[in-house]
C-alpha cells in the first residue's frame, strides 16, 4: 500500500506537456498553458495557497472546465494539504465529465493519472458526513491507527479540518477517511471503504471536548482506553434516533387534592405536550424544551372540587440511553411554568351546592388557609374568578422503539408532575370566625395561602418524529 502511495506521489510531480488538449485535440489556448506551468511551479515551490486560487479561478472557464490536467494538478494539491475529500471531489467530477461530455479530451494522459488515484481511494478510503457540536468539537479517533504512514496523515489531517470547520461554525461537513474504526464520543463506528458518493455518506454526531467525553479522548489519544466506555460496533441507532427532534405525548392519570377537613380525594388528569429535543453534543444528551395544556382539579368551590386548564411552558433536560437495536430508555427531569383558567358550569354550580348539604355550615373543605390557627376562606370569598398562575417539576421515564423503517419513534412512559396553583385573587382582606371572634387576614393578589398543590402522576404515549 506504501509503494502505492508512493507511486502516486511521485506521479503528481511530473509537470504537463506543452499540448494537452482543446476538444477533439491535444491542444489548449496560450493562457491556459501558462496558467498550468505557473500552478505546477507554485506546487513545486510548495506554494499551495497561491496554486490553488489560480486553479479553482481556471476552473471557472469553459476551457478549465474540460481540462483533465488541471482536475488532476488540483486535486493532486488537496491530497498533498491530506484533505482527501476535497481530491476525490475534484477527481470523480473529471471522472463523471470524460464519461458524459462531448467537450473532453478523453485522450489526454491526465485521465488515466485520474483513473489511478480513484482506485487507490476507492479500496482504501471512505467518505463520512459530520456534524459538529459546536467550537469544541471532538474529531474522530482511528482505533487502531492505520499502519502506512500515508493514510495515519489522512486521519491526523482529520482534527485541522474538523477545527478549522468548528471555529468557522460549519454545521456539516463531508471527510474521507482511511477504512477502519473510529471513535465518535463515546461510540466506536466502523467505516467501510469505497463510499464516495456524499449523498450516501454515513452521518456521525461528533460530541463537544467537554467533561467525561474530553477525558475519554484525552486517554486515547495517549494510548489509554477509558474505562466505561460503550461501543457501537456499526454506530447503532444514534444518529437517526437524534435526528428526530420533535415530540408529541398525550398522556392522563391521577391527581391527589389535599382537603382542610376529611381526606381529600383523588381525582384525574389528562394532558397533552409538543416540543423539540435539542441535542447538546453529547450523546444521549438532550435540551427538552416545550408547551403543554393540562386538565387540573382545582377548588372552584368550598365543598367540591371543579376543573382548570393550565397552559404551561417546559424546560429540561432529556436523557436517552440505547437498550440495543432501536429499543431506547428515555427520561426527562424538568421545570414548567404558566398560566390556568377555570369557569364553574351550571353542573358544577349544582353539583357544589349539593355537596355542601354534606358539611356543617360554614365548613370550608376546600379552600384557602388564611388564619393562624388553620381557619379557612373559600376561595370565592377572595374574589377569585378563575385565573391563576402556575409552576412545578415534572418528570417521566419510559422506552421508545422505532417500528420497521417507520420514520418515527412510539413509546410510553410513567410520569409524575407537580403543580403549586396559585389563584390570583381580587386582594384584600379576608374574615375568619376564631375561638375569639372575628379575625382579618391581608391577602394579596397572587398570595402563597391562595395557593393549590397538585401533584398527579400516571401513564403517557409519547411519539418523537
Amino acid at each position: 500500500m506504501r509503494a502505492l502511495a508512493c507511486a502516486l506521489a511521485l506521479a503528481v510531480a511530473v509537470p504537463a506537456s506543452a499540448d494537452a488538449g482543446e476538444p477533439g485535440s491535444t491542444e489548449v489556448s496560450e493562457d491556459l498553458r501558462k496558467k498550468l506551468a505557473a500552478a505546477w511551479t507554485y506546487y513545486e515551490g510548495r506554494n499551495m495557497r497561491q496554486a490553488i486560487e489560480l486553479l479553482e479561478a481556471a476552473l471557472k472557464t469553459p476551457e478549465g472546465d474540460r481540462n483533465a490536467e488541471l482536475h488532476y494538478l488540483l486535486g493532486a494539491i488537496w491530497w498533498d494539504k491530506r484533505n482527501a475529500a476535497a481530491a476525490v471531489r475534484l477527481w470523480s467530477e473529471a471522472e463523471a465529465k470524460a464519461a458524459e461530455r462531448h467537450d473532453w479530451n478523453k485522450t489526454d494522459p491526465y485521465n488515466a493519472r485520474i483513473e489511478q488515484r480513484l482506485i487507490f481511494v476507492r479500496k482504501n478510503f471512505g467518505t463520512v458526513k459530520l456534524r459538529t457540536a459546536g467550537s469544541r468539537s471532538l474529531p474522530p479517533q482511528a482505533d487502531p491507527a492505520p499502519k502506512d504512514p500515508i493514510l495515519a496523515e489522512f486521519v491526523a489531517a482529520a482534527k485541522t479540518i474538523v477545527a478549522e470547520a468548528a471555529k468557522a461554525r460549519t454545521k456539516v461537513v463531508w471527510i474521507a477517511l482511511p477504512k477502519g474504526t473510529y471513535w465518535v464520543g463515546t461510540q466506536r463506528l466502523v467505516l467501510e471503504a469505497g463510499g464516495l458518493d456524499l449523498a450516501r455518506a454515513p452521518e456521525w454526531k461528533l460530541v463537544a471536548g467537554v467533561g467525561a467525553a474530553k477525558r475519554a479522548y484525552d486517554l486515547r489519544e495517549a494510548g489509554a482506553t477509558p474505562v466505561g466506555t460503550s461501543v457501537a460496533a456499526t454506530g447503532g441507532d444514534s444518529d437517526r434516533y437524534e435526528a428526530h427532534l420533535g415530540h408529541v405525548a398525550l398522556g392522563g392519570g391521577g391527581a391527589v387534592v389535599p382537603a382542610q377537613t376529611g381526606d381529600g380525594e383523588l381525582s384525574s388528569t389528562i394532558h397533552v405536550e409538543v416540543g423539540v429535543d435539542i441535542p447538546l453534543g453529547v450523546p444521549g444528551v438532550a435540551l427538552a424544551v416545550g408547551g403543554s395544556y393540562a386538565d387540573l382539579p382545582v377548588s372552584g368551590c368550598s365543598s367540591a372540587q371543579t376543573r382548570a386548564g393550565v397552559i404551561a411552558g417546559h424546560v429540561g433536560p432529556r436523557l436517552s440511553k440505547n437498550l440495543g437495536g432501536r429499543l431506547w430508555l428515555s427520561g426527562e427531569i424538568g421545570l414548567h411554568l404558566g398560566g390556568g383558567f377555570a369557569e364553574r358550569t351550571a353542573s358544577d354550580r349544582t353539583r357544589c351546592a349539593l355537596s355542601r348539604l354534606d358539611l356543617d355550615p360554614g365548613t370550608v373543605r376546600y379552600g384557602a388557609v388564611v388564619g393562624a390557627g388553620g381557619e379557612a376562606v373559600s376561595y370565592a370569598q377572595l374574589g377569585w374568578d378563575g385565573s391563576s398562575f402556575a409552576i412545578g417539576p415534572h418528570g417521566d421515564i419510559g422506552i421508545l422503539v422505532a417500528p420497521g423503517q417507520a420514520p418515527i419513534y412510539l413509546g410510553v412512559a410513567f410520569f409524575v408532575r407537580y403543580d403549586q396553583v396559585f389563584a390570583v385573587t381580587g386582594g384584600g382582606t379576608a374574615w375568619v370566625r376564631t375561638s375569639s371572634g372575628l379575625e382579618s387576614a391581608e391577602i394579596g393578589a397572587l398570595s402563597g395561602n391562595a395557593s393549590m398543590s397538585r401533584m398527579q402522576f400516571g401513564v403517557r404515549g409519547r411519539v418523537k418524529f
